[in-house]
């Protein structure tokens, strides 16, 4: 159980506080982040959920917005979802059976089967090296898009894309090229790759921080003959762009 002050926060807000599930996996990459950015578990474990509640939040009004809610999709799909930073807030609102989850750590993936009870399958680098269950009526991918080199934000945006069901939308986010440090040599073309990750294992080859313009990304829909691209500037977490596709107009 969470700490009392961890507590009241997350009380302060949930709809169901008393089913919210709070054991943060000592493993999780996005907690150990947070706590050594603040140095004191306490305050890293209130800045994990607030940054859970705001990818809930989004994902939420997104979904709104597109005239569905979470309660009624049949099939979610957190894509690159770690530990379950955002899954534990879904299931506020959502089945379990309805949530799929995937990423490239295996123990991420055996944990959230075990304490969410959702759906789970292993993801790697390589997108056609990954089996994929079924297509889903959303797909949501947080902060991987701003970790991609510029080969594989291509592939994974093609492959997800074809993982929709007829009417369903991806929502990805990335980093705008405001975001870029300012001893980093800006890209002509829109495209920015750094090799460098709050990642503790993944190499900076595959797994770095990627800095788009939003020109850029909506190049390479079209080039994937992804016709209807919403753009949300700053949307996630007050930083992070974020795009919204779909096989039908939105």
């Amino acid at each position: 159980a969470q700490k009392p002050l961890v507590r009241a926060y997350l009380n302060s807000f949930l709809s169901n506080p008393d089913l919210f599930l709070d054991y943060i996996h000592p493993a999780d990459e996005m907690y150990l982040f947070h706590k050594d950015l603040r140095g004191d578990e306490v305050a890293g474990s209130i800045e994990y959920f607030a940054t859970g509640k705001d990818y809930h939040l989004t994902i939420e009004n997104i979904v709104n917005q597109c005239g569905n809610s979470l309660d009624k999709i049949n099939n979610f799909l957190d894509f690159a979802s770690g530990y379950g930073r955002a899954t534990r807030f879904l299931l506020q609102e959502m089945d379990a059976k309805k949530i799929w989850v995937s990423d490239i750590y295996k123990d991420a993936i055996d944990f959230q089967r075990d304490y969410f009870g959702v759906n789970g399958f292993y993801s790697f680098a390589e997108p056609s090296d990954v089996d994929f269950p079924r297509k889903f009526d959303v797909i949501f991918a947080g902060s991987l898009f701003s970790h991609l080199p510029e080969d594989r934000f291509e592939q994974w945006l093609g492959t997800l894309y074809t993982l929709l069901e007829n009417e369903g939308i991806l929502i990805f986010s990335t980093h705008g090229e405001s975001l870029l440090p300012p001893n980093a040599k800006k890209q002509e073309k829109g495209f920015a790759y750094l090799r460098q990750s709050e990642s503790l294992s993944l190499p900076v080859d595959e797994y770095g921080s990627s800095f788009v313009s939003r020109k850029w990304v909506e190049n390479l829909a079209a080039k994937l003959k992804i016709n209807d691209v919403v753009f949300m500037e700053s949307e996630l977490c007050r930083h992070q762009d974020v795009y919204v596709v779909s096989q039908e107009p939105l």
